[in-house]
């Protein structure tokens, strides 16, 4: 996830939770040491877990040429979770289930559809299936929902 932390988030943190009521969603809040990630938990009719997150784009440490303007932000999406398994994804399936793309903050909404496209096309490729979001405002989908 390229996102950085220290910036004051509110513009972005305002465009997320925006997007997530318009859709019946909740933003869920995680305290990190050094950072708080916030993201919306989306989950199929299997039990696989994705997210759906935003935040302030960062340049990349590898390459100093390509700054981010400063009103750039990120939003992504990507595999956590598989049912079958207690644990995480492995890194080989969450870099083949993973979206993310840079956009002008003003642009965050259309970022942020396209990264529930992309769930939505995962879940449907693997023939699962998905349903509107539940009373606590994560997307549940299929048989318990």
């Amino acid at each position: 996830m390229t996102l950085d932390s220290r910036s004051n988030m509110s513009e972005i943190d305002r465009s997320l939770y925006e997007w997530a009521s318009e859709h019946g969603l909740a933003v869920t809040v995680l305290d990190h040491w050094d950072a708080v990630a916030k993201r919306v938990t989306v989950v199929d009719s299997e039990g696989d877990v994705y997210e759906i997150y935003a935040g302030r784009a960062k340049s990349e440490p590898d390459n100093s040429s390509k700054q981010v303007q400063e009103d750039q932000a990120v939003a992504g999406a990507g595999l956590v979770k598989r049912r079958s398994s207690k644990h995480l994804a492995f890194h080989r399936e969450r870099t083949k289930f993973h979206f993310e793309r840079r956009a002008s903050v003003s642009e965050l909404h259309t970022a942020l559809n396209e990264a529930l496209a992309a769930i939505q096309e995962w879940v449907a490729r693997a023939g699962h299936t998905m349903a509107p979001a539940d009373k606590a405002g994560i997307l549940k989908a299929g048989r318990d929902a």
